[in-house]
């Protein structure tokens, strides 16, 4: 999460973030900050509700590769995969700062496939569908409020739930 603060340039920004918040901006609260930060993140995102239907898919998987790419801190998304119970059924999994797009030509070089026209990308991030449309993949958009401005002729659906 440090990483997080020095892309954005937060870093400079936590001593004023903890006056304002009435905590002395002391080398000890700026150093917790960020991994206080990071613990609130994972716990709400474990706690979070799921998107409907996601478990039935990942429960009926079969022989199909299923690839996680994440703009979520690597160490990050495993911990979040683990305390879900769940990492078992993603045969790939891609965290920051590995680039989506980079994640993808990794998968077809391990894999050994030139061609991924038979794959299915699902997101909810602009980011997500520049990687399917750069690779040709079919790509669902799952739908929420941060974005609700996407709308791009290459989206094959939209999508709220999987249940639907």
């Amino acid at each position: 999460i440090n990483n997080i603060f020095n892309i954005f340039g937060l870093t400079d920004k936590i001593p004023i973030y903890l006056e304002k918040a009435g905590l002395s901006p002391d080398n000890k609260n700026i150093q917790d900050f960020p991994k206080r930060f990071s613990e609130h993140v994972l716990d709400a995102v474990i706690e979070s509700e799921w998107v409907e239907g996601v478990l039935d898919i990942l429960e009926s998987k079969k022989d199909n590769l299923f690839v996680i790419v994440t703009g979520t801190p690597q160490e990050e998304i495993i911990f979040i995969l683990k305390e879900l119970n769940i990492s078992q059924y993603f045969d790939f999994v891609y965290g920051s700062p590995t680039k989506k797009v980079s994640a993808i030509e990794d998968v077809k070089r391990i894999t050994r496939r030139t061609d991924l026209s038979d794959c299915l990308f699902i997101g909810d991030a602009s980011e997500d569908l520049s990687s399917a449309k750069e690779h040709a993949l079919s790509f669902i958009l799952v739908k929420n409020q941060f974005n609700e401005h996407i709308d791009d002729p290459y989206i094959w659906t939209k999508v709220n739930n999987f249940k639907d």
